[in-house]
């Protein structure tokens, strides 16, 4: 143990045995393209006590940078927030976020992500696109006018870009909305009607990319990829302070956290590979079927000849804007290191109806939460897009045929039907899976899970119970109508708040302290008997059920199910559900690992949060030493 990780370690015994100091809360924000480069900052990431009543000035700073912000409004009192203009034509990427407290500029580790703009749509006046038609782009702008240009190929197989021009006075962002429509003009074509194009909206903050395919209806193919937009490059040495930054903004809690780490294997990392991210979208289906857009994170490694593939599954989140292309979290800092240290291709989707996809422009969309179809099929969707992806904006670096695959949380559900669905259906030029690990997932919903729900007893994550009922309701179309199974007052504080924009702490203060108290007493009553059409929902998506039917699934490839034995939230009998069941169906290559850890009894929170960074670890490892 080297001197920097004995004092690490120092001061996570300390942080635990003594009082917490003053300093700033974790809080990280994001600037997105469609709120207009204003920033709001909750007053606890600046650790504001209630007595400040002005202030403090405050600067964005990257790569030696510095860019001043003006407060426009500002709001008291350790609940309060103040409001920013921030300066036009910055770069996407990450920000660290400074104030002036006392005369002295302070440092804080928040990281600030300023998105570049995003396209979603093309529509063609006519049937075709050819020289002068007038095409219209949808989606999301800064407020500057971008500029617009459009590649396609000659008769011979030869690259063309020309610009656009942009047709009479179109609205670069309606404000309210976010949203955008820009009406362009094409240019002269070499070729009469190319097979296909793409317009890059170029902007001071970055460009967005989005495709077409000439003639024909744009909806028709699953996979299809739509946009792409780089939003930031992350350089190998500074890896692992993005990962400690995606954890916390708090540079104590940091310190904190990389005492932590050091009994984990993510420890042992060494990173080799800079990385760009990249946000796309594309065609999937919904959960109750046609088409619908879904987005997610693309990590790419720089100089490499070779990459293998890594589809990545985040786990739960409430809110649309808590979602890789939208936001910073561990997950997405968890999967930075392993695109990092062993070259993946990182596909990172946002689960349907969440992150850029369905923030703004496909607000009543629900996240089908817990759902192992909807979920698996974008997930393979994506894989499909990012085929695509590669060979317009990576064209020299070349797919291993190997695939892994990972997850935690209701990512280790996703990742396991994904298993299932990859196994079980053909995907064009997807490799088959060489490995997966899912990590403390909730794989028996119908009996595990259930039976933890129905307790008579507290719960660490009440909003599970609202989440799961609402999502099966709408999906399976059970009740249509909360009122129908979830008890007053319930049905009209909680339900309407599980739209994706507001956030657990606001729906647990709605909730009851026992779970099942959320529910109608002759709904309840119907699930402690196993009856009722919402365990048939959950019947019908358990991936580990205790008798197997009829050709159930029996996976070939490597898989590598990882839980914590005193998980609080997601039952450790979820893994014995698991493997029980792949010993039933004859299942090869099937293993099992379980977290027991002091280290995770330190740390205040839940156990299934604790078991996070062990079971990424082990996961890391073992996907390592198969050389991918």
């Amino acid at each position: 143990m080297n001197c920097d990780r004995q004092i690490s370690l120092v001061i996570l015994i300390t942080a635990i045995l003594l009082p917490l100091i003053a300093a700033p809360i974790a809080g990280a924000v994001s600037l997105q393209a469609s709120e207009g480069l204003i920033l709001t900052i909750p007053n606890q990431v600046l650790g504001l006590g209630p007595n400040v009543a002005k202030a403090p000035k405050l600067s964005l700073s990257r790569e030696g940078k510095v860019f001043p912000l003006t407060v426009t409004g500002f709001v008291a009192g350790a609940d309060g927030e103040m409001t920013c203009n921030v300066p036009s034509g910055l770069e996407a990427g990450h920000y660290y976020l400074f104030a002036l407290q006392s005369g002295k500029w302070v440092k804080y580790k928040t990281l600030v992500k300023v998105l570049a703009p995003v396209v979603n749509s093309v529509n063609v006046t006519g049937d075709a696109l050819r020289s002068g038609t007038v095409v219209t782009l949808g989606g999301l702008f800064f407020s500057q006018t971008p500029a617009i240009s459009i590649s396609y190929e000659n008769s011979e197989g030869q690259p063309v870009n020309q610009p656009c021009s942009i047709v009479g006075d179109s609205s670069v962002m309606d404000s309210e909305t976010g949203t955008s429509q820009i009406e362009v003009q094409v240019p002269d074509l070499v070729v009469s009607t190319p097979a296909s194009c793409v317009f890059e909206v170029q902007s001071p903050n970055g460009s967005a990319f989005v495709y077409y395919a000439n003639g024909g209806d744009q909806v028709t193919i699953r996979g299809q990829l739509i946009s792409a937009v780089r939003q930031n490059t992350i350089k190998r040495k500074e890896v692992w302070d993005y990962l400690l930054a995606s954890i916390s903004d708090d540079w104590f809690f940091q310190r904190i956290t990389e005492g932590f780490l050091y009994h984990t294997k993510l420890w042992n990392q060494k990173y080799y590979y800079d990385l760009q991210q990249w946000n796309i979208s594309y065609w999937t289906v919904g959960a109750t079927g046609g088409y619908v857009i879904a987005s997610g994170v693309v990590i790419v490694p720089q100089g490499i000849a070779q990459s293998p593939l890594l589809s990545f599954q985040h786990g739960t989140m409430l809110m649309k804007k808590e979602a890789p292309t939208l936001s910073e979290g561990a997950e997405l800092g968890f999967a930075t290191t392993f695109a990092s240290a062993d070259g993946f291709l990182v596909s990172m989707p946002d689960h349907l109806g969440l992150g850029q996809s369905a923030y703004r422009a496909q607000m009543n969309l629900t996240h089908p939460y817990c759902q192992a179809e909807p979920l698996a099929t974008a997930a393979a969707d994506m894989l499909v897009a990012v085929k695509s992806f590669l060979s317009r904006q990576f064209p020299n670096l070349q797919l291993k045929n190997k695939l892994f695959l990972a997850g935690y949380s209701e990512g280790a559900y996703a990742t396991m039907a994904l298993h299932r669905e990859l196994d079980t259906n053909t995907y064009a030029d997807i490799p088959a899976v060489t490995a997966s690990a899912p990590m403390d997932g909730p794989y028996s919903l119908s009996k595990v899970m259930l039976d933890k729900l129905m307790a008579n007893t507290t719960f660490p994550v009440l909003y599970f119970a609202p989440y799961l009922l609402i999502a099966m309701d709408q999906t399976y179309k059970l009740y249509g109508d909360a009122s129908l199974y979830i008890d007053f007052p319930f049905d009209m504080t909680v339900a309407p708040l599980i739209n994706g924009y507001f956030s657990e702490q606001i729906v647990n203060s709605q909730m009851p302290a026992v779970p099942r108290n959320v529910l109608l007493p002759a709904i309840a009553s119907q699930l402690t008997q196993y009856q009722g059409p919402i365990y048939d929902a959950l019947l019908t998506n358990d991936l580990a059920p205790s008798t197997p039917p009829q050709g159930s699934w029996s996976p070939i490839a490597h898989l590598y199910v990882i839980h914590g034995q005193k998980d609080d939230c997601v039952p450790y009998a979820n893994l014995t559900s698991a493997t029980d069941y792949f010993t039933a169906v004859g299942a090869p290559n099937v293993q099992s690992a379980t977290i027991d850890t002091v280290w995770a009894n330190l740390i205040p929170g839940t156990y299934h949060a604790a078991y996070c960074p062990f079971a990424m670890g082990m996961a890391w490892s073992w996907f390592h030493n198969m050389k991918p």
